[in-house]
C-alpha cells in the first residue's frame, strides 16, 4: 500500500504519489482531513510565509492528521551568518526563522523527534524528496509524531 503523503503548497509541480494542495487548503485553518490518517506532510518554502500563530497551528495540524511515526518535512529559509535578510524578507516572508526556533516549536507541539536533514536525504524510509529545491538556501526539517 503506498503512503498518503499530503504535499501542501504545491503551486503548479503536482507529483501523482502525493496528495496535492495549494491555495484551495488554507493551512491556516482546520484541515479536511481525519486524526491520524495520513503518513506524511511535506512543504517547501511555504511555512516562513505565515506568522507565528498561523504557523503553529499548522504545526498543530499536521500533528494531528498525522498517523503515530509519521513524518513532516519542510524546507525554509533560516537566518544563517552572511545572508542578507533584505534579500529574505523580499520574497514576501512573514518570518525569519532558525532551526533552533523551529525545533522548539515542533517538539513542543508534540513531536518527538526534530531533525535537520540534508537535500535529498530523508529518514522516514518514503519518498518525501521529490519536491526538495534551492538546496543553497533551505534548511530541511524532518519531524516525526
Amino acid at each position: 500500500m503506498n503512503p498518503k503523503i499530503l504535499h501542501i503548497g504545491c503551486g503548479p509541480f503536482k507529483y501523482p504519489e502525493y496528495i496535492n494542495t495549494d491555495l484551495e487548503m488554507d493551512v491556516t485553518k482546520h484541515w479536511d482531513y481525519e486524526d491520524s490518517t495520513i503518513d506524511a506532510v511535506v512543504s517547501q518554502h511555504v511555512f516562513q510565509e505565515m506568522y507565528w500563530k498561523e504557523l503553529i497551528y499548522a504545526f498543530q495540524e499536521a500533528y494531528r492528521v498525522l498517523k503515530k511515526g509519521g513524518y513532516m518535512r519542510f524546507g525554509v529559509p533560516t537566518v544563517k551568518q552572511n545572508m542578507s535578510l533584505q534579500r529574505m524578507l523580499s520574497w514576501g516572508n512573514k518570518n525569519l526563522l532558525t532551526f533552533d526556533i523551529l525545533s522548539t516549536v515542533l517538539l513542543t507541539v508534540g513531536f518527538k523527534t526534530c531533525e535537520q536533514v540534508d537535500y535529498q536525504l530523508t529518514k522516514s524510509g518514503m519518498r518525501l524528496t521529490l519536491i526538495d529545491n534551492r538546496p543553497g538556501e533551505t534548511t530541511f526539517i524532518e519531524v516525526q509524531k
